[in-house]
């Protein structure tokens, strides 16, 4: 009875551990596709000068543009110090948050695919899945600011005045949706991170349910 109860409860964590380790690799395949739009969009966002319209001219982080002319936005601030401010911080925050995007990547599909490889397996015991989840925390928060600074300014400094003919437009939009993007990231990086610990510790696992059996059966054999 006691052989029975020991293999049974040592099957039933085994099992338990598999479940984890396979979702934990869904989360990580789920955020690798997440992460890596999230990285094109927030290029394209960063590049593109359609962050605020003001009628046939388009404002963006880096440059403004109309007709067939542009001129660098902090330069096309210079008489607003406040509004300078906040685009000074939309470009610091979008910029920080595409560099930090890539060593996120790195370090997911690494978990992901190259776990069982040398180099690999070194990064996947050493770094801890907090360092994930900090990092993609980090991106979302620069993200968040990045769009809220230039929704400011359309507010308070490039659209007070121009109400019929001014509003944000698709390379906002386009940031905005990164940020929720990674914010959902962060979440599945959270709830893989039992499988990250399965991961580490299949092979002990395995090991311990073999010795619990080898163990009870020795006993139930004693007991007979």
């Amino acid at each position: 009875m006691w052989f029975v109860l020991c293999l049974s409860s040592g099957i039933t964590f085994t099992s338990s551990r598999i479940v984890l380790v396979h979702m934990s690799a869904v989360y990580r395949l789920v955020s690798l596709f997440l992460i890596f739009f999230a990285i094109v969009i927030s290029i394209v966002a960063a590049a593109t000068t359609s962050w605020i319209v003001i009628g046939n001219a388009h404002l963006g982080l880096f440059w403004v543009c109309g007709g067939n002319t542009c001129t660098n936005t902090l330069t096309a601030l210079s008489n607003d110090e406040p509004c300078r401010s906040k685009d000074q911080a939309a470009q610091a925050f979008i910029v920080l948050a595409i560099i930090a995007l890539f060593p996120l990547f790195a370090i997911v599909l690494i978990r992901r695919f190259f776990a069982s490889s040398s180099v690999g397996s070194a990064i996947v015991h050493n770094v801890s899945w907090i360092v994930d989840v900090a990092l993609s925390a980090f991106i979302v928060i620069s993200l968040v600011i990045a769009w809220a600074c230039v929704a400011g300014m359309h507010d308070e400094c490039i659209c007070n005045n121009n109400a019929q003919n001014c509003g944000l437009n698709y390379s906002w939009a386009l940031a905005l949706i990164a940020s929720v993007a990674v914010m959902v990231v962060t979440v599945l990086l959270f709830l893989s991170k039992e499988g990250s610990n399965s991961v580490h510790d299949g092979s002990v696992t395995h090991t311990t349910v073999i010795h619990t059996s080898s163990h009870s059966t020795q006993h139930h054999h004693e007991a007979a």
